[in-house]
């Protein structure tokens, strides 16, 4: 039976708490509204990760904002990497 909080969800809380903090700085509030962090799913072998977010914002659509997360998921990969102890860090999704 597998452990019921196994290394990819602990790795998941990482990225979420960590995710929260770049976003913040990255993305102002006046301007891209307020982003909620709402799930981090990490696959078992911790090479990929899709995060789920939510937006209360007026001046860009979701497909917008999702598209510009991605855009500078390489930016977020690359903090994460610097504060993670594993070989490799997953790579960024947003949804």
């Amino acid at each position: 039976m597998p452990r019921e909080f196994g290394r990819n969800r602990r790795v998941a809380q990482l990225i979420k708490e960590e995710l929260a903090i770049l976003i913040q700085k990255k993305f102002p509030l006046s301007q891209f509204g307020l982003i909620t962090l709402t799930n981090v799913d990490v696959s078992s072998d911790l090479k990929n990760s899709t995060i789920y977010f939510t937006s209360l914002n007026q001046k860009k659509t979701n497909s917008e904002l999702t598209a510009e997360l991605n855009q500078h998921a390489g930016y977020f990969r690359y903090e994460i990497s610097q504060l993670l102890t594993s070989k490799t860090v997953p790579s960024l999704c947003f949804k």
